[in-house]
């Protein structure tokens, strides 16, 4: 006891050499089975690729890849332990993990690895043959699947649904080469033959070569009920130029390869097949073309039995790209559906945000209801065929086909459910035949209403009545990005003014100016600018333009025009009692030269009238006293994001005068508005005065003076504003000064 107390540390030392010793030295080879198929089949092309990509990310795993009759058998070896791994379909898969059909007890002893594509049923007839569809079998010698499989493969699902029993064919067992080889001889009984498989198929491709065969195709009506026969068919397709000499897409059905191991295989070799598969495709894709279709997106797709735990746990952890990829089509379609019916709503609460996008343009429309339509089609395809039919697996490619649908008809590709169907059908009815129709007509209609320049629902506009050099810098400030920039505005003058000159040399400024060519004071003038359904009619005075044979003066000329206005007015909306035109008409405000004319106008139903004479007048005699004042009158009447407006807020314009203001002095509101002005640090407002009953008073102070009287705002009174832009007072209620006082 003593010898070993002494020597602990040496015993120590050489037990953790001999450890690592062991451990230092590689692992013994292992070699695992791979049941693949039949040499001129896919399954063994690839397996040959699986066992290099394995090889490559381990050399010490051998890959043993093992000729086979097929789906089934490789089954039957993974039960009996001779083999490690193996292809199989997932229709077969899912009979023999639940014991239907084929196996009349339920066998775990497998787990899925990864779905790899999809398997093409392939049918192929002697090329002089008379067969020209499933029907046509009827009494023919037919090569299917292996003995044991006759009764319940999905070939049966195929000839039942052609309304043929078993017994109405002879069925042959030959592998895959045989078959093919025995279709092409003229001497051999076998005329057809059922062969399912990726794409494409080297025997199938050897045979093509010769020219001496050829595909039966799977009409729509034989493919749905297939389908219904056994929901794990996927509506497919192969592709024109897939073999030598076929040059048609050829519409059929199939089913998803899989990649089976025995349930109880050490996760490891699992992981690290798993992982050679997605990692290095390159290998996979050099022995098969199929192999450029397994993707880590498709891994799980049509998997009808468990994963391993390693594959599951690879699958899920390789990376979260791999988890959004597999569910961004679901997230799509209701982020897509969701920000439509925001969009909607927005716009319609909102329209005024959309002049020129939506409201002005009729090629904006027509293409908005297009894609809505379109959009919706393909959405709903999505979730009516996308679990049966991989043409719409996804969002991404159902608007592919949907749009395939749209260039092509259903000629290659049909939906394969009744819901499907229906859409589909729908869809293209309305965009091919309704929409296109539409298009025409809203093309012709735009084209007709671009040589009336001006369109014929025009209404909210600006109406201008005469032209002169002074209309130029109204129009300028209209379309102002800070004024009404998408307004109509139509030009009403018997002048020849150029409208194409006019965009061509300002086309922002007069992208939606039309010019109206006629007398202002005609009522089928008016008439035809829709005068009643302006939001503001401006009269100009006509001071650059008079008949030399009729002289007429300028501000007749605008009573006459007003006048004309007012009865145009009283036709559409009628007068109120006291015979005065209802308030249902536009705003209107005239330009006059003789300031003698004001009471004029007013009677004939102007509503404001500036005389620039005087008022320059009054700015220059102003200027005389007080200097710079110019500079302020300037900015004043010049619209931009940086300078100051004047604004008139009444109780009328949407409730904007806030109630807190009613029953106080000037000074009372005015220092409530300037307390809150920081709430508004974008628009500041500044209280200038008061309006009431027509009359503005600026800065008023509390007595009377003349005919004036203030004491406190009143209810009905209106706000005369400074601002950068219109004022919205609703920040002045009581519940907002409150919520702000709170948060202080």
């Amino acid at each position: 006891m003593r010898i070993i107390r002494n020597n602990i540390p040496v015993l120590i030392l050489i037990f953790v050499l001999c450890v690592n010793a062991g451990y230092g030295q590689p692992g013994e080879p292992r070699t695992y089975v791979l049941a693949t198929g039949s040499e001129s089949g896919v399954y063994y092309q690839l397996g040959l690729g699986i066992k290099a990509a394995v090889e490559e990310v381990d050399p010490s795993i051998t890959i043993k890849v093992v000729k086979t009759d097929g789906a089934v058998d490789n089954l039957g070896l993974i039960e009996k332990g001779e083999a490690d791994f193996a292809f199989t379909q997932n229709n077969i898969a899912h009979w023999f993990y639940h014991g239907e059909k084929l196996w009349a007890l339920p066998s775990q002893t497998i787990a899925g690895v990864a779905s790899l594509y999809t398997e093409s049923i392939q049918i192929i007839v002697r090329k002089d043959s008379d067969v020209r569809e499933v029907r046509d079998l009827r009494g023919r010698t037919v090569c299917t699947k292996p003995i044991e499989t006759r009764k319940f493969s999905a070939v049966i699902d195929i000839l039942s649904a052609a309304g043929l029993e078993r017994s109405d064919v002879t069925q042959t067992t030959l592998s895959l080469k045989e078959a093919c080889e025995a279709v092409e001889d003229p001497n051999d009984a076998n005329e057809a033959a059922f062969i399912i498989a990726g794409i494409p198929t080297p025997g199938i491709a050897e045979v093509c070569k010769r020219g001496q065969i050829r595909f039966i195709e799977l009409p729509k009506e034989l493919a749905r009920s297939s389908h219904k026969s056994c929901s794990n068919l996927v509506s497919h397709s192969i592709p024109a130029g897939t073999y030598k000499g076929q040059d048609k897409r050829i519409a059929t059905l199939g089913v998803r390869s899989l990649l089976v191991a025995r349930k109880n295989l050490e996760p490891e070799v699992v992981r690290k097949v798993v992982a050679a598969i997605f990692e290095k495709t390159a290998t996979l894709k050099k022995m098969h073309t199929q192999g450029a279709n397994i993707t880590v997106d498709s891994a799980t797709k049509g998997m009808t039995i468990d994963l391993h735990p390693a594959a599951k746990q690879y699958l899920e952890g390789v990376s979260f790209l791999m988890k959004l990829r597999k569910h961004w089509p679901k997230m799509l379609n209701y982020i897509f559906s969701v920000s439509i019916i925001l969009f909607l709503v927005y716009y319609f609460v909102n329209r005024r945000f959309f002049p020129n996008a939506l409201g002005k343009s009729g090629y904006a429309r027509v293409a908005i209801v297009f894609f809505c339509v379109y959009a919706l089609g393909a959405i709903l395809m999505v979730f009516l065929e996308g679990p049966y039919n991989e043409q719409f697996e996804n969002l991404y490619r159902s608007f592919c086909s949907m749009f395939m649908y749209l260039s092509t008809g259903f000629e290659h590709q049909v939906p394969v459910t009744q819901g499907g169907m229906m859409t589909a059908a729908l869809t293209v009815g309305v965009l091919g035949a309704g929409l296109g129709g539409l298009v025409t007509g809203k093309f012709a209609a735009m084209y007709i209403t671009k040589e009336k320049k001006m369109p014929p629902h025009i209404k909210m506009h600006v109406v201008i009545c005469n032209w002169n050099k002074r209309g130029h810098k109204i129009v300028e400030q209209l379309h102002r990005q800070e004024a009404a920039p998408g307004t109509d505005i139509v030009i009403v003058t018997d002048r020849d003014v150029d409208e194409q000159e006019l965009r061509k040399n300002d086309p922002k400024k007069y992208d939606n100016v039309y010019i109206e060519k006629g007398c202002p004071d005609s009522p089928g003038v008016l008439e035809s600018c829709r005068i009643h359904l302006a939001k503001s009619i401006i009269i100009l005075a006509d001071d650059e333009h008079c008949d030399d044979d009729k002289p007429r003066d300028p501000d007749d000329k605008s009573v006459d025009i007003a006048l004309a206005i007012k009865m145009k007015i009283e036709e559409k909306f009628g007068e109120d009692d006291s015979g005065q035109p209802r308030e249902l008409g536009p705003h209107i405000a005239a330009e006059v030269l003789d300031q003698g004319m004001v009471a004029k106008l007013k009677v004939v139903g102007v509503h404001e009238t500036v005389c620039a004479t005087e008022l320059g007048l009054g700015v220059l005699a102003q200027c005389a006293l007080h200097h710079n004042l110019s500079n302020v009158y300037g900015e004043l009447l010049d619209y931009s994001a940086h300078t100051n407006e004047i604004y008139v807020v009444e109780d009328k314009d949407k409730r904007k005068i806030p109630g807190i203001c009613a029953n106080k002095t000037f000074e009372e509101c005015v220092e409530i508005i300037n307390k809150h002005r920081s709430a508004r640090s974008q628009n500041p407002a500044i209280l200038l005065g008061v309006y009431r009953n027509g009359k503005i008073m600026l800065n008023p102070r509390s007595q009377t003076r003349g005919t004036v009287a203030f004491d406190k705002i009143e209810r009905d009174d209106g706000l005369v504003f400074m601002a950068f832009s219109r004022p919205n007072l609703a920040y002045l209620t009581d519940k907002s000064i409150a919520r702000r006082a709170s948060g202080e």
